[in-house]
C-alpha cells in the first residue's frame, strides 16, 4: 500500500513534466504496482501517458481507463 502512494507520486510528477502532455485531466490510481490512468484525454495523450508510466520504477503494469474526444 506505502509502495503504492510513492508509484502514484512518482507517476504523476512524470506525467507533470511530460511535454505536450495535458497530465491534469489524467487521474493516478495504484493497486498492487498496477497503475489505473484515467480522464477525458486524446488518443495520442492516453498512449503517450501509458508508455510514459510504464518506464516508472516498481511499475508493475499500466490499465487505461480513459474516456477520449477529439483533438
Amino acid at each position: 500500500q506505502n509502495n503504492d502512494a510513492a508509484i502514484t507520486f512518482k507517476v504523476k510528477s512524470t506525467l507533470i513534466s511530460a511535454k505536450g502532455l495535458s497530465s491534469a485531466y489524467i487521474k493516478v490510481v495504484t493497486e498492487r504496482g498496477v497503475v489505473y490512468l484515467m480522464g477525458l484525454v486524446t488518443r495520442e495523450e492516453g498512449d503517450a501517458a501509458a508508455k510514459i508510466t510504464q518506464r516508472v520504477k516498481g511499475v508493475q503494469g499500466v490499465v487505461k481507463v480513459f474516456e477520449y474526444i477529439e483533438a
